[in-house]
């Protein structure tokens, strides 16, 4: 059974990832998950890079080793706090 020694992978859709946005409006600015909505979609937050709360879909992510901890729907005041408080911040 233990054909691998450690996990195959290390960035996972969760609760407080930050990802950078691969589409639309506020695409290449960063945001953290706040809730998993369903195996398509994440509800996001990025009070400090401007991008308001908004579902969107798990394939036009691209994942950060980043991960800020908070509570499952943090509320943006905290968010703010939390990705302030680890310097997470755009790094283009």
């Amino acid at each position: 059974m233990g054909a691998f020694s450690e996990m195959p992978f290390s960035k996972f859709v969760e609760i407080g990832r930050v990802a950078v946005l691969g589409d639309g409006p506020d695409c290449g600015k960063i945001a953290a998950i706040v809730n998993v909505i369903d195996q398509n979609r994440v509800l996001l937050d990025g009070p400090t890079s401007g991008v308001g709360r908004q579902a969107y879909p798990i394939k036009k992510l691209q994942l950060t080793p980043l991960k800020v901890n908070f509570a499952f729907n943090a509320s943006t005041r905290v968010v703010r706090k939390e990705m302030e408080a680890e310097k997470v911040s755009l790094i283009n």
